[in-house]
């Protein structure tokens, strides 16, 4: 046996592109799902909405009325803690039920509201 280096190995037989990088001929549909197509400028169909989630709202006057509503809905859950959700504030007369349905958040009767 011999202790002579082993020779190097042979250079891949890919050509190289710019910056001496390897370039393969890959034919990138054989990846994809079957039936699936790749169009001018369209994204593969394992594209998913959590590679771009979305953006939040950024719309003052919407960002308020959504704090609002949460506020509303807060105060109703604490009017069902005592006691007195479907009350009118004003008087202390029943909610209809009607009015409830429409907006749980109401807090006054007909007369009141």
């Amino acid at each position: 046996m011999s202790d002579a280096p082993l020779p190097p190995p042979e250079p891949p037989t890919q050509a190289r592109g710019p910056a001496g990088a390897y370039e393969l001929d890959v034919d990138i549909t054989t990846f994809l799902p079957e039936g699936s197509e790749l169009g001018h400028g369209a994204e593969p169909p394992f594209a998913s909405a959590a590679v771009h989630p979305p953006t939040p709202p950024t719309d003052v006057a919407e960002l308020e009325r959504i704090e609002l509503e949460l506020a509303a809905v807060d105060r109703s859950l604490a009017r069902l803690d005592d006691g007195t959700y479907g009350r009118c504030d004003a008087c202390g007369a029943a909610i209809a039920d009607d009015r409830l349905s429409v907006d749980p958040t109401a807090t006054s009767c007909g007369a009141h509201g």
